[in-house]
């Protein structure tokens, strides 16, 4: 989204541009409102990741998607923002090893 300032200094070419794509994005908008999956059916533990310096309604939708995953667990990396595997690869590699080792299957 961008602001009617810089709407207005894109150049005509990408304006249209963007404005042809209106009718895609408002079907993917209307598919947000349907149910992606049944999070009772995910019988696996599931690490749920967030940047503790993540903007709000981040981190109350990762907060609420390990409340209602069956075997959910909220994990932080505290300095980290949205982009966490870009800011701090090294923390979200180890919650991904932390992730194997709890697979009914991973490494032990």
């Amino acid at each position: 989204m961008v602001g009617d300032r810089v709407w207005e200094r894109l150049p005509t070419a990408t304006r249209e541009q963007r404005r042809a794509e209106g009718h895609t994005l408002d079907a993917e908008l209307r598919t947000l409102s349907e149910p992606l999956f049944d999070p009772e059916r995910i019988r696996i533990p599931v690490l749920v990741g967030r940047g503790g310096h993540a903007r709000p309604h981040h981190r109350r939708a990762v907060r609420e998607l390990a409340a209602s995953l069956p075997h959910g667990q909220l994990v932080e990396i505290p300095d980290a923002g949205h982009g966490a595997h870009l800011s701090h690869p090294g923390e979200v590699a180890d919650l991904i090893r932390r992730a194997a080792h709890l697979a009914p299957h991973g490494p032990h």
